[in-house]
């Protein structure tokens, strides 16, 4: 069963006052870090202070049955639910794909050599609707929280393994990009159509 505090967030269809997706800038962030270069660095903040094992916001998405999308099966937004209450008639895996929610914007805690050092201030717990027959994923602060905090949460080695693969494909196709370009430009001004500025610059 779910206790009134699970059941009334649920229930909120305005999450703005609790967390809010921001632009990350910090060059330092992690996940800034780990950005495609020209694209935006996405975290989410709390918009007000959490006590430690207040339920946050719930992972919002759209609730699939991964065995059966091929699609999907590496996806990284994929967040699995385990719910006994959902009995041995569900699928082997069913999760919640929250590409397109705030809780897809939740930043993993790790961190690299270089970068700030962070915690993990969220925890993910699962619960059972039994009037709706749905499965939740809740986030709750694992301690006290302050407001303007960014929201981190420890994913595990199982998230980075397919999460890294994306994430290398995605900057050796922009690497791949940029070559051609310094290829066509550098090609471009051995024959005249684009005009070195100065005497300084080299190609």
């Amino acid at each position: 069963s779910i206790d009134a505090k699970v059941k009334a967030l649920l229930d909120e269809d305005d999450i703005s006052g609790r967390v809010e997706v921001v632009e990350i800038v910090d060059d330092l962030n992690t996940a800034k870090l780990l950005t495609v270069p020209g694209t935006t660095a996405h975290g989410v903040i709390a918009k007000r202070s959490f006590l430690r094992d207040e339920p946050v916001f719930v992972y919002g998405g759209l609730l699939i049955d991964d065995d059966s999308n091929e699609e999907l099966q590496h996806d990284n937004y994929l967040f699995d639910v385990y719910t006994k209450e959902m009995g041995t008639k569900v699928s082997k895996r069913l999760a919640v794909w929250g590409a397109n929610s705030v809780g897809g914007k939740v930043n993993d805690a790790i961190s690299l050599d270089g970068g700030k050092k962070r915690d993990a201030n969220l925890k993910a717990c699962h619960h059972f609707d039994g009037e709706t027959k749905t499965p939740h994923i809740v986030f709750y602060a694992t301690r006290d929280i302050s407001e303007g905090e960014e929201l981190l949460y420890d994913y595990g080695m199982n998230y980075w393994k397919i999460t890294w693969k994306n994430m290398m494909m995605d900057h050796a196709t922009y690497a791949a990009k940029m070559n051609f370009m310094i290829r066509k430009i550098r090609h471009g001004v051995k024959r005249g159509v684009y005009k070195v500025p100065n005497k300084g610059c080299s190609l």
